[in-house]
């Protein structure tokens, strides 16, 4: 099997392995760590003491993933580039994350890929010394480097929805103004409408083209349900151009596709939709009294998921295909053009009140850790409670959230997110 990082950051860890010898530390070993506090440093267990340049000796408990928590970006990663046929790995955050001097990481928002997956965008929560305060930052992960990106505009919460394929322009909402942000290595943080358009109460930005120059995404009156009807937008070169205007009552948060010209929605009494530019909404006209949600949209914008009641659906140019009810769904967050599905549910016979749920038509429902052990790789025991929140478009790449059994004694510890990455093998998901 092949490593993930035969395709991602092995210069990175050439650079590393220097620093390390540089200031000391273990250089015979592929695997260090960079530590960013001094906590990190006195760590018990396997773990040496930190030298100046930053290097622990690798703990044969962990992966082999290097992660650094700075302001740096990382590398530009071209969308273009396929994963190897055979490559397979389980990569997670640990306790690398980007934490405040309490080390509280309490949330995080939903992890978003780039295209194929080699870049994962997510605002992780973070608890400050003043009780009730909480920080949002912006953080990047592109092959082997972790990247803390700051806050958005005006110190506020920094909810990422769409990253451009290299990775390099992100989208998202500042959650204290409600107001749509793009951020990239030469400007940082920036507004995203100017002075040309009327200010309205809410943006939300969801796709992005392929280089990163146009953003696609929604102005409205409301959120979630706007008391007028929403406003399609772009966003490029400074200016706001209006695309369409969605049906009387429809959510304010759609899926988009990969290349901002479809998105699927709801209206508020849970009518799911399509629409495209230059045509009318189309209905999903699901069975019964036609009530559910579309939840998810592929990347070229030809398959939509969704739920009704508990029941899960793939829709694909107007077949209809339900996923078994084995499993009841709680959550569907991504699909692919194959029409695989991740999200989460609860399947039967189970205590759990919710688990990751992978389906495609070929294998049905399957979870996270089978499929990955079916393929040689094995999750940690102590990494529970997973919540899958995307896939890359030709379905290799998951990533989501999950928490450490171990640290559920350590009360500063219990909640803290650990974000990761899955990479399965070409085939594995039909």
């Amino acid at each position: 099997m092949k490593s993930i990082l035969r395709l991602l950051g092995t210069g990175l860890l050439a650079a590393a392995a220097a620093a390390c010898a540089s200031g000391g530390g273990d250089t015979d070993s592929e695997s260090h760590f960079l530590c960013h506090t001094d906590a990190d440093c006195t760590e018990a267990g396997e773990r040496t003491e930190c030298v100046a340049s930053r290097c622990q000796r690798p703990a044969s408990s962990r992966s082999s993933l290097e992660i650094v928590a700075d302001e740096d970006p990382g590398p530009a990663l071209d969308c273009e580039t396929e994963w190897p046929a055979d490559a397979v790995s389980f990569e997670w955050s640990e306790d690398r994350l980007p934490r405040s001097e309490t080390g509280n990481a309490l949330a995080m928002s939903r992890p978003r890929l780039n295209r194929n997956g080699t870049v994962i965008v997510a605002q992780l929560d973070v608890r400050d010394l003043e009780p009730g305060r909480y920080d949002g930052h912006l953080i990047r992960w592109a092959g082997n480097h972790l990247a803390w990106l700051g806050q958005a505009p005006e110190g506020s919460l920094a909810q990422p929805l769409a990253v451009s394929c290299d990775g390099y322009t992100i989208a998202g909402r500042a959650l204290a103004s409600n107001q749509a942000y793009r951020w990239t290595p030469a400007g940082g943080f920036e507004k995203l409408t100017g002075a040309d358009a009327v200010p309205v109460p809410y943006e939300v930005p969801s796709a992005i083209s392929a280089d990163g120059s146009v953003i696609f995404g929604v102005r409205t009156s409301g959120y979630p349900f706007p008391t007028d009807r929403s406003q399609a937008v772009s966003w490029s070169n400074g200016l706001t151009a209006p695309l369409f205007a969605m049906p009387a009552t429809a959510g304010a948060e759609p899926g988009w596709s990969g290349d901002g010209s479809r998105l699927a929605c709801n209206l508020e009494f849970g009518q799911p939709f399509l629409q495209s530019v230059g045509s009318e909404a189309l209905s999903l006209d699901l069975p019964g009294d036609g009530a559910g949600s579309a939840r998810a949209i592929s990347f070229d914008g030809k398959v939509v998921a969704g739920q009704q009641k508990l029941r899960g659906y793939v829709w694909n140019d107007g077949r209809l295909e339900w996923l078994p009810e084995a499993v009841e769904v709680g959550a569907i967050t991504a699909v692919t053009p194959q029409g695989v599905v991740v999200g989460n549910g609860m399947w039967q016979g189970s205590d759990l009140n919710s688990e990751e749920l992978i389906w495609d038509r070929t294998h049905g429902p399957r979870k996270l850790r089978e499929l990955l052990a079916e393929n040689g790789v094995t999750i940690p025991a102590r990494l529970w409670d997973f919540k899958l929140t995307d896939i890359s478009a030709d379905g290799r790449v998951i990533t989501g959230v999950c928490f450490d059994r171990d640290l559920r004694n350590d009360e500063n510890a219990l909640n803290q997110p650990k974000l990761f990455r899955a990479v399965l093998p070409a085939g594995a998901l039909d």
